[in-house]
């Protein structure tokens, strides 16, 4: 009888990773791990400014060129509105009557990810609000902050009407409940895989780059006093904190 070979037998000991581990194994773009080898080479030379510009990076929105098909969503609109968000001038697109239904996207994302949502809700009695949050979309600026994303919930609480839902997706969901800490009161909240944890956000990150543990550290202290900066006075007890 013929015998396997050493190697053949360590491979059938071994456990093989299953079809599901495999589709959950992060696939780290090239392109990232550039970027992280050239900070943290950066980082050897000089770990202040590597670590400062990554914390700016954390707060840059990464836009797609506006599409065709994205322009005929915004102007298929019953009523457009202008908000006053702080310096921005945010337009409000609108469908429909009834209670008023505003769609949040996520960080680096659109209003125009919800238009399968607004014919429905119209139909089901609603009236539905969609917008890019500040720094998104069509915006000139292309640097946000979780404030400017609450900031927008609370001048539609404030400008237009009260709220009866919220359908937030991602990093909108923690800028919902950030806004509800300053009172905003929207009747009910519906999440779409709500990010919730700073903590958890911020290791994604650094771990795509692969980031030296020092680098780590002092970039994570850079984005945590640029944020305590801006939640300083405006979040009772800074929670998020």
């Amino acid at each position: 009888m013929t015998q396997p070979n050493q190697a053949n037998s360590l491979n059938c000991d071994t456990p093989q990773p299953s079809n599901k581990q495999k589709r959950h194994q992060r696939v780290v773009p090239l392109r990232f791990q550039a970027a992280g080898l050239a900070f943290n080479l950066a980082g050897l030379v000089n770990q202040a400014w590597a670590a400062n510009t990554l914390a700016k990076l954390w707060f840059r929105v990464f836009k797609r060129k506006v599409s065709p098909n994205t322009q005929a969503f915004w102007q298929s609109a019953e009523q457009t509105i202008t908000l006053k968000v702080n310096q921005h001038k945010l337009p409000l697109h609108l469908w429909g009557k009834g209670p008023l239904v505003v769609c949040l996207h996520g960080w680096s994302g659109s209003g125009v990810q919800f238009r399968h949502f607004v014919q429905p809700l119209v139909d089901a009695g609603y009236q539905v609000a969609t917008f890019d949050a500040p720094g998104h979309g069509s915006h000139q600026d292309s640097h946000s902050h979780l404030l400017e994303f609450s900031d927008s919930l609370m001048a539609i609480q404030q400008q237009v009407a009260k709220v009866h839902c919220v359908l937030a997706h991602s990093f909108g969901a923690m800028a919902t409940t950030t806004a509800q800490l300053r009172g905003f009161a929207p009747t009910k909240l519906v999440m779409l895989a709500p990010h919730l944890d700073v903590e958890e956000m911020f290791s994604t990150y650094a771990n795509l780059l692969n980031l030296r543990q020092k680098l780590k550290a002092t970039f994570k202290e850079q984005v945590g006093q640029k944020m305590q900066k801006l939640l300083g006075e405006r979040i009772p007890g800074n929670c998020l904190a």
